[in-house]
């Protein structure tokens, strides 16, 4: 073989490795061939490197040992170049490893085998390598180099001068190469400096030095030639044309974006002064920004992370494979497994960890080669195991999908679902249809003009009325003409919203700015409703909605609600939601997918579109559910045992065959895995049923988990963060698109019984191993390494293979099915994607028909982009955008299709901007700058609200003017109350008190739990003012805080208190603000607190009342901030300090300072710590500590005793607040005697004719005991005294008085000795008080012919073994089961020695004799003479070494000096050849089995001297074989239908029917049967039919019971007795004494049977017995009744005649022999008449008349005498018709009959 394709060390194949003969050629010159020290570390450690072992090339994997590396560098440059090609990554580690430093004899070797490559003709190849290796990725390398260049000058060596002059001689040739190829590369990688240095301190040839001069010219010439002209900025770069057209960029990164900071990517900057060329260069421009916006910090956290430096941009996962595919509405997607241990300290349900949408990258090869997914689903139980379901980006192959692949996996912390689509709508702009060119290119800052729909024509008259609320006449008002419009103080504007709402409605672009509490929701939701109001202006047919667009759902969902309040011409507008999952309860009817779901449900959408739609969707599932059961089997390989019809599709038909026949169909393999082992039901223990629960598993009833229960719904709920999230992210539509949980596949099943073979009844039965071990040996069994194709193929036989090759085969066997399902898989998902693709198109035509005719449609910035095709197609010609000046530029230029006409920004760029991941771009490009704001700074006209109506004056001066120049306050906000128990409305609380630093997930920020305790103490006191939950909100600047503070505040106290993040609080309001500033520290770091836009928006919230918790004296420092001029004027208000003024509403004189949260118990109900002392109502005196809720004390319950005379002379002892109207009833305690005579102690107010009595009754009950119940309730009913009763099986049992004999279950152990001589293991009810016993369940253990041990059940007759073969010769095995015939072997029998040999086949008997001659070699051991036979294997014993052993006397003659002995080949013990033989020929035992050794019972199989003893026995066994297999099973068939014909029509057949059709199945189905399944098809043929005629019988006892003397029989018990018979005769096999007390309780009912019927015949005919009948009749029922039962005699056959006779003697003697209806049938069939020829004379006999059915003469009643017939059709007195016979109505001679024919 190829010296390359050698073996790796531990016997691991590595094409790298190499190890071939030909290291002879190292060692000329007499040198050594043993390595150096240095050497030998280089490769322990590489040897120490973890390997996968697949031979696949992964990180860490493969390389490249010493060995290797010098040999490589002594082949030719074509041998070095197909190496690499094929080892790429393997090669080019050895240039990335830390620990080859110091040798640099290993790095001389690299530069040779690199010198070579560049001489090489692979010019593109060879490029590409050089550059890979003298790139930044490989530094390591390059430092080396440079100190082994280095260190060159100070060699001593002068036969390693001359080696280095050498490899100088190589780098200078590789350094013409690199920078003549790859300039940029090699000027800042390769060491040409330090290279010409060492060349010029050494004594160099002439030769060499030229070569570097010319090399040095090279590089000065390239560096000019780099040099750039001037520094490149960000500025600079604003007028250099882009190297391609942006649309040619995708949006996903490549791999050289990523993995290189040195990379830079072409940035120019967003213009925020002055205009863009055109709209190509503004596209390009935005385009590439935003990208740059997600790709930035992916790139410098990718490049940190493999640097091995601190990263903060990225999250790393590490160990991920892709576990299975999963099916999504959307396409394929997959499911990934991530390693979980390092991330132990996550809270996922909090984290912002891979929450939807989140862009993944994996690699395999440090990131040269990137594969990008994205979250489509995460459950945080999911995340906890490690599983995330994904969606690939792009095209994929199979190999990506290996499960075996090892990735790391990168996660972005940008929200790449935002970015995907907002770039791909910048591409699919056509710049020449877009509008507004003039504003978002030009700037252009002259007079906007109206929208298009006003310029044709007289400009439009608008209603207003009910928009301002005109209060005088109203005047037509165009909205152009300002001179028309009325007066602010007219209308329920002010002069700014006012001049908004005419900017708004007069211009095509206008911009609202609106400071905090001026009302830019108010004005917005005025200008739609103005727009709404007069729709027929600019949407004459209603087809062009308005389009809402807003940056947050929170903010979207805030606008809808008010346009959806304020009605238009009388009715709601029709509003539709398309954004995040919509927390409006109002909205949620508004979602797109209810308004697609009511059109459908309206039928609103054409024929063709809904049938398509429906067609698709169809398909879509089917090929869903489809592909989902692929998925299940592939899951199935690694959960569970596949069966043999699952991998008969990848196995050779041979080992099928093998299988099939090795056991019952079902359980081949897990049998032949030995997971299943041969037992019958009933040898399975109590332990194999038990229900297993899983360890460590706490449940709800531990007291630990209730207590921690409890404790969670204390506090106030903490929304999971990453929900939160996800809902802003994802769309209800595209919810439905998620998979269902099925996968998530990774749930604990507890109390799970072991799984068990379907029942056969035909068959014997295989059990499951117990569970637990079940699972340890798989995956045992499935840890080992799968067979090779080449050694399956040499597989001649699966069944003899021993236990861990079966394990290795199954895994070959299940790799090759995976292989399969997958490759189907892969098929299919091409279709289910197309499939998908017209699906969602479809969807999405459905959606734009469902939006007509609507009026507002509200999306948020990404959903505007995720549906532009809504965009192009709804055609809206307004949009209105909200909270426009947080909005980037490219969200709200995508947003605007070429319909659109009107543009309305409303915003503020004073308060919060769009917030890049990167932060070069916010300062270096301008990337912060909204559209908004860029045309505000470029002088375009806009319109400022001035008046806030929001805040008191006092908290308005933080923003004004210290953020806002000009912000009047409206008269409202001067009218607010002060806030109630705290001095001032607005106050600083300074502190010093540090944050906590907590290292920690992503949530926990930043946290101060000073501050934290502080607002929740502060929350609390308000509260305690009387203010209502929803008057207070609590903000911060971090959700750590949040996080911090909602820990702190129970649920009982604060529900209804909202807490929140500033940035979660854009444009909302309430009454009362506390804000946490969280920032405090040594270092004067403030963060977020040092944005003046979220300082805007945090000081801006509250109405009422403004509290601020913080370290302010830190904030004072901080010149560069808004927040030492606050704090100035704050100051001068007095408004600072650093504790707080409570003022107690009831004292207000007395002052509390809260510095503390502590400081708050001063204050424990809100006032002051004083006592309340109010005087109540009833004259007690409040008890309370000052409280100023509830001043009326109206709620307040005195506790007090009341102390009130009542009319009865009592005092009266209830509470005062008991007795707020009156005291009645007296609640003293007093003895009243009652109606029953009983004296009891009661309520002085209570009425005794009412009151019940509750002592014991005195009444005896019918049996004898005492009344168990109170003396004023009924009678006990059922007397539950505990008493001794005797049951009617013998045995005595305590129970409740109540209960009857008969209906009491007995547990007593039956202990009855069976037939087989075991004790009964049942108890005397499961025994049926001993009349049939429970089978005996233990093991047979008696030894088969063929001698294994019978393993199955108690049982006479043992069934045939099922076991494997044992049969087998020196050439094979048999392969078949024991009950099998064998086949004969034809080889040639190897029985021979000097004097005969056998010439018969080896199956056949052989036609030689003994040889008794004496053998004459020598043992190998000692030398001495053998003691064996001439051909007979030697005995391993000594005559002299082993003397004793061999003299030892067993038959007699061993001590005989010329004895000679026979070694048995099956165990090896040695016997005197003479006795051995008489001891194989005798016969005496008479029974056919194999001969076994005389000393461990051995079976004797294998000894060819006894060879025919063992075949002669063999053809008796193959006998007895022939004799258990019945051929033809054709007569039995028969029998059973003879059978079962006959009653097939019976109403009890049901009972047994299921038990016939599995008899006909196992027939239908068996060629061959055994005996035993004879037996048990003749015992139920016989048993069955005699059960179901019972049971008519006693159908036909029309009564509940019977009395016989003291014997009573209820039929539904004797029914339910017959039940249990044919429980027991349906039962696959019956034992001889199961059979035999089958058949005796079988005789016992039915003579119980017959003699109900007699009683009841008796009983209809009102026949009296006399005394003597009826005792004896009575005496015959208790005997049958009690017969069999425990001590009892069984009822024989003797017996059963004399009942029968006794029966038949009364019934002639008292004429109540009637007939049964079975007999009936058959007495009327057998004489063939026609209806109405039966009669009976006056005694009931029956009697018929034949020819025409009339009387023509008389005759005697053969049994009473009496007279019968008649005379002329008229029958003699007494005798009538007998219509029960034959159910006739009328005679047949009768006119009645004639006319009815």
């Amino acid at each position: 073989t190829d010296r390359r394709g050698s073996r790796r060390r531990e016997g691991e194949t590595d094409p790298t490795r190499r190890r071939h003969g030909r290291g002879n050629r190292h060692r000329s010159g007499g040198g050594d061939d043993r390595r150096t020290d240095e050497q030998a570390r280089y490769d322990r450690h590489l040897d120490h490197r973890p390997h996968s072992g697949d031979g696949q090339t992964q990180r860490s994997v493969t390389y490249l040992s010493w060995q290797d590396i010098t040999e490589l560098a002594n082949d030719d440059s074509r041998d070095i170049v197909k190496l690499i090609a094929t080892n790429e990554v393997t090669f080019l580690k050895a240039f990335d490893d830390k620990k080859y430093g110091a040798n640099p004899l290993f790095l001389k070797h690299l530069i040779k085998i690199l010198y070579k490559l560049v001489k090489s003709d692979e010019e593109d190849y060879k490029t590409r390598i050089l550059a890979r290796i003298f790139s930044p990725d490989y530094a390591i390398f390059n430092y080396h180099l440079s100190r082994t260049i280095q260190n060159m000058t100070i060699e001593a060596n002068t036969r390693i001068m001359s080696e280095n002059m050498q490899y100088l001689d190589y780098l200078i040739d590789i350094g013409i190469f690199v920078v003549d190829r790859i300039p940029t590369t090699a000027i800042s990688s390769f060491p040409h400096l330090i290279l010409k240095d060492t060349i010029d301190k050494l004594n160099s040839s002439q030769q060499l030095v030229k070569k570097m001069e010319e090399l040095s010219l090279m590089v000065s010439i390239t560096r000019v030639e780099l040099t750039p002209k001037k520094s490149v900025t960000a500025q600079t770069m604003a007028n250099v044309l882009p190297p391609e057209d942006f649309k040619d960029l995708d949006i996903l990164p490549q791999p050289n974006e990523i993995n290189s900071l040195r990379t830079k990517p072409f940035l120019r900057p967003n213009i925020v002064q002055g205009p863009y060329e055109n709209w190509e260069h503004y596209l390009d421009v935005q385009y590439r920004l935003l990208r740059e916006d997600f790709i930035g910090p992916l790139r410098s956290g990718i490049c940190s992370f493999y640097n091995g430096e601190r990263y903060s941009d990225i999250r790393v996962y590490e160990n991920v494979h892709v576990v299975e595919p999963v099916c999504l509405l959307s396409g394929l997607g997959f499911q990934l497994k991530f390693d979980t241990q390092k991330l132990h300290k996550v809270h996922w349900e909090h984290s912002k960890r891979l929450i939807f949408g989140s862009l993944l990258c994996l690699s395999n090869d440090d990131f040269h080669n990137i594969i990008f997914v994205s979250v489509v689903k995460r459950e945080s139980a999911m995340l906890t195991e490690g599983l995330v379901i994904v969606k690939f980006e792009g095209i994929i192959n199979n190999s990506v999908l290996n499960p075996e692949t090892e990735y790391i996996m990168v996660e972005s912390t940008a929200y790449f679902e935002a970015y995907r689509h907002i770039l791909n709508g910048l591409k699919k702009l056509n710049p020449t249809c877009m509008p507004f060119q003039n504003y978002i290119i030009s700037c252009n800052a002259q007079k906007v003009p109206p929208p298009c729909y006003m310029r044709a024509g007289v400009s439009p008259h608008f209603n207003l009325v009910d928009v301002l609320k005109v209060r005088s006449v109203p005047k037509p008002i165009s909205v152009v003409n300002l001179s028309t419009w009325p007066s602010w103080n007219l209308t329920c504007l002010d002069q700014s919203q006012l001049n908004a709402l005419q900017s708004a409605l007069g211009q095509e672009v206008s911009i609202i700015q609106g400071p905090p509490g001026t009302g830019k929701t108010f004005i917005g939701l005025k200008i739609v409703e103005a727009l709404l109001v007069n729709r027929l202006i600019w949407d004459q047919d209603k087809s062009s909605p308005i389009l809402v667009v807003c940056y947050t759902n929170h903010a979207l969902d805030q606008f809808l609600e008010g346009i959806k309040n304020n009605w238009v011409n009388g009715k709601e507008p029709t509003v539709v939601r398309i954004g995040g999952r919509c927390k409006s309860e109002k909205l949620k009817e508004c979602a797109l997918t209810n308004r697609v779901k009511q059109c459908s449900e309206d039928r609103l959408f054409p024929k063709s579109l809904h049938k398509q739609w429906i067609d698709v969707k169809k398909r879509v599932f089917e090929l869903k559910d489809y592909m989902g059961s692929i998925i299940l089997q592939m899951n199935k390989c690694s959960e569970t045992i596949l069966e043999l019809s699952e991998l008969s599709t990848v196995m050779s038909k041979v080992h099928l065959n093998q299988l099939q026949r090795a056991s019952e169909i079902g359980k081949e393999i897990n049998v032949w895995l030995g997971l299943w082992f041969p037992s019958s039901e009933e040898q399975l223990t109590q332990e194999d049923h038990q229900l297993s629960d899983v360890e460590g598993l706490p449940t709800a009833e531990d007291p630990e988990i209730r207590e921690s229960n409890v404790e969670e719904d204390q506090w106030v709920t903490v929304d999971e963060e990453a929900r939160l999230l996800e809902d802003d992210r994802m769309s209800d539509e595209e919810e439905m698109y998620l998979p269902h949980a099925h996968s998530v596949n990774n749930t604990v099943t507890v109390n799970k019984k072991p799984q068990q073979s379907p029942k056969d009844d035909m068959t014997w039965t295989v059990v499951q191993m117990d569970d637990r071990k079940r699972k340890q040996k798989i995956a045992n069994g499935l840890g080992n390494q799968p067979l090779t194709e080449q050694e399956v193929g040499a597989i001649k036989d699966v069944n003899l293979l021993p236990g861990k090759q079966k394990w290795m085969l199954y895994k070959y066997w299940l790799l090759k099915f995976r292989e399969t399902k997958q490759h189907s898989l892969t098929c299919l998902a091409q279709e289910y994607d197309a499939l998908c693709e017209e699906y969602t198109s479809l969807q999405q035509q459905r959606n734009i028909f469902a939006l007509r005719q609507v009026d507002v449609i509200g999306m948020t910035t990404t959903g505007a982009s995720k549906h532009h095709y809504l965009r192009q197609n709804i055609s809206s010609r307004i949009v209105i955008v909200e909270e426009a000046a947080e909005v980037f530029e490219a969200h709200i230029v995508t947003s605007l299709s070429p319909s659109v006409q009107q543009l309305i920004m409303i915003g503020d760029h004073q308060q919060l901007k769009p917030n890049p991941n990167n932060y070069v771009l916010e300062k270096e490009y301008n990337f912060n700058v909204s559209l908004f704001e860029r045309l505000v700074n470029n002088k375009m006209s806009f319109v400022t609200l001035t008046t806030q109506h929001r805040m008191r004056p006092e908290i308005a001066a933080l923003i004004h003017p210290h953020i806002y120049a000009k912000l009047l306050n409206s008269s409202n906000v001067e009218k607010y109350e002060h806030i109630k128990g705290i001095g001032k409305d607005l106050f600083l609380v300074d502190h010093s008190i540090f944050e906590d630093n907590i290292a920690g997930d992503d949530i926990y920020s930043h946290v101060n739990a000073h501050e934290a305790r502080y607002i929740v103490g502060l929350c609390h006191y308000l509260l305690k003012q009387g203010y209502k939950p929803c008057q207070i909100t609590i903000l911060t600047m971090y959700r750590g805080q949040v996080l911090e503070m909602k820990c702190k505040m129970k649920r009982a106290d604060f529900e209804g208190v909202r807490v929140a993040v500033v940035d979660d609080y854009q444009g909302e309001e309430n009454d009362i603000i506390l804000l946490s500033l969280v920032r405090s520290n040594a270092e004067g770091n403030i963060g977020f607190l040092n944005s003046i836009n979220r300082i805007c928006v945090s000081l801006s919230r509250a109405k009422m009342g403004f509290y601020i918790i913080g370290n302010f004296s830190m904030l004072r420092g901080r010149d560069d901030t808004v927040w030492p001029k606050i704090l100035i004027d704050m100051e001068q208000k007095q408004c600072v300090g650093i504790a707080l003024p409570l003022y107690c509403q009831n004292h207000p004189k007395i002052v509390t300072l809260i510095k503390t949260a502590e400081d708050f118990s001063k204050c424990p109900e809100g006032g002051c710590s004083q006592k309340c002392q109010a005087r109540l109502k009833c004259g007690h005196t409040c008890n309370r500590v000052c409280h100023p809720y509830d001043k009326e004390h109206e709620k307040y319950n005195c506790h007090r005793k009341c102390n009130k005379k009542l009319p009865c002379r009592h005092q009266c002892i209830r509470k005062c607040f008991e007795c707020s109207e009156r005291c009645n009833p007296c609640l003293t305690k007093v003895f009243r005697e009652l109606q029953c005579r009983h004296t009891i102690e009661m309520n002085c107010g209570d009425d005794s004719m009412t009151t019940s009595c509750i002592e014991k009754c005195k009444k005896v009950l019918s049996c004898g005991h005492l009344c168990q119940e109170n003396c004023s309730q009924l009678c006990t009913t059922y007397c539950e005294t505990p008493l001794l009763k005797e049951l009617p099986c013998g045995h005595k049992v305590l129970t409740p008085c109540c209960n009857l004999p008969n209906d009491i279950v007995c547990n007593e152990p039956c202990s009855t000795k069976l037939d087989c001589g075991r004790p009964c293991v049942g108890t005397c009810s499961k025994c049926h008080s001993g009349r049939l016993h429970v089978q005996c369940s233990s093991p047979c253990d008696r030894t088969l012919p063929c001698g294994h041990i019978c393993n199955f059940p108690c049982t006479s007759n043992c069934p045939p073994c099922s076991q494997q073969c044992s049969n087998f010769c020196n050439h094979s095995r048999c392969p078949k089961k024991c009950h099998e015939s064998c086949d004969s072997c034809t080889e040639d029998c190897p029985w021979q020695c000097e004097h005969f040999k056998c010439t018969k086949r080896c199956g056949e008997l052989c036609d030689r004799v003994r040889c008794d001659m004496a053998c004459m070699k020598r043992l190998k051991t000692c030398q001495h003479p053998c003691i064996g036979l001439c051909g007979e294997p030697c005995p391993t014993l000594c005559r002299e070494c082993d003397k004793k052993s061999v003299t030892e006397i067993f038959f007699g003659d061993e001590d005989d000096p010329d004895a000679r002995f026979v070694q048995l080949q099956d165990c090896m013990h040695v016997f005197e050849f003479n006795a051995l033989d008489k001891w194989m020929e005798d016969k005496s035992a008479g029974e056919v089995q194999f001969k076994a050794c005389p000393k461990c019972k051995t079976i004797i199989r294998r000894h060819l001297r006894y060879g025919n003893i063992v075949k002669s026995t063999l053809k008796d066994m193959q006998s007895i074989k022939e004799k258990q297999l019945v051929v033809g099973v054709v007569e039995l068939e028969k029998k059973l239908q003879d059978a079962f014909t006959k009653i097939m029509g019976t109403k009890n057949f049901v009972h047994i029917n299921e038990a016939v059709l599995n008899m006909h199945k196992s027939l239908e189905n068996a060629d061959t049967i055994f005996p035993q399944h004879i037996n048990a098809i003749q015992n139920q043929i016989v048993l069955l039919p005699q059960i179901v005629r019972l049971l008519d019988m006693i159908d036909e006892l029309k009564c509940e019971r019977l009395q016989f003397g003291s014997c009573n029989i209820v039929i539904t018990k004797l029914k339910d007795e017959v039940q249990v018979l044919l429980a027991a005769a349906t039962k696959f096999i019956l034992l001889e004494q199961q059979l035999h007390e089958v058949h005796n309780e079988l005789r016992r009912i039915l003579c119980l049977v017959k003699m109900c019927d007699l009683k009841f015949k008796l009983c209809k005919s009102q026949c009296a017995l006399t005394t003597g009948d009826e005792n004896t009749l009575n005496t015959l029922v208790l005997f049958v009744q009690t017969s069999g039962m425990r001590n009892q005699p069984v009822l024989t056959e003797d017996n059963e005649k004399e009942v029968v006779a006794t029966i038949k003697q009364i019934s002639i003697t008292y004429s109540v022999c009637g007939l049964s209806s079975t007999e009936r049938i058959a007495i009327v069939k057998a004489i063939g008449l026609a209806k109405g020829h039966w009669f009976k004379c006056p005694n009931g006999h029956f009697y018929c008349i034949g020819e025409c059915g009339g009387a023509i003469e008389t005759a005697k009643c053969p049994e009473c005498g009496h007279m019968i017939g008649g005379q002329s059709h008229a029958l003699v007195t007494g005798n009538e018709l007998a219509s029960e016979i034959d159910g006739a109505m009328h005679p047949a001679w009768s006119n009645t009959a004639n006319l009815a024919m």
